[in-house]
């Protein structure tokens, strides 16, 4: 059973969307950045902030970026913590 919900945005980009284990609703997106392969990643509102559209409450990350989270995560997986 998958966690993440695959549909596509209305603009036709891949989404998934999941709850957190404090029950807050988050997503992973592809962007819309033209000019190299960027994702959103994070919640998808964030009580209390002042800001506006999804800069304020999600990750905007591109695949350098992503693949040091990848490792990250792989190694929390695995071990259980993000340090050797």
């Amino acid at each position: 059973m998958s966690f993440i919900l695959m549909t596509e945005t209305e603009r036709g980009f891949d989404r998934g969307d999941f709850v957190d284990c404090h029950g807050a609703s988050c997503s992973i997106q592809k962007s819309s950045v033209a000019t190299e392969d960027m994702i959103w990643l994070g919640r998808n509102e964030y009580e209390g902030h002042l800001g506006d559209g999804p800069a304020c409450c999600r990750m905007h990350l591109d695949r350098e970026r992503a693949e040091a989270l990848i490792v990250l995560l792989r190694r929390f997986v695995e071990t259980g913590e993000l340090t050797p």
